[in-house]
């Protein structure tokens, strides 16, 4: 029996939103609401987890918390685009508290 192995990229370019002027309709479509973050691409190899940004660099270490949550998804190989947001009080996007606390090592969990 032939065994193929697929490798997964580390690095592919991410789907980045476009301005129009009404969303097309039908089944075929699904949207996602625009959150004010940064956009990553989050990569669950067999070994270990990456997060890229657009550009290419990883911020695997700048955001901690979505490591562990891509860690705990039951899959061995995934790659999700998807935007890294933190919400204020209100509970609405917060992207001058996220460009403040990307550079830490922990932002805040909600866990003690």
């Amino acid at each position: 029996m032939l065994w193929r192995v697929r490798t997964f990229p580390d690095f592919c370019e991410p789907c980045l939103p476009s301005q129009i002027e009404r969303p097309p309709a039908g089944n075929d479509w699904i949207h996602e609401i625009k959150h004010d973050g940064f956009r990553l691409l989050a990569r669950r190899g067999a070994e270990r987890v990456r997060l890229f940004t657009r550009n290419g660099n990883d911020w695997s270490q700048r955001f901690p918390l979505i490591v562990e949550a891509l860690n705990a998804i039951k899959a061995t190989t995934c790659l999700i685009d998807g935007e890294a947001v933190t919400c204020g009080e209100a509970g609405l996007a917060d992207f001058d508290g996220l460009r403040r606390r990307r550079a830490s090592l922990r932002l805040r969990s909600g866990r003690a």
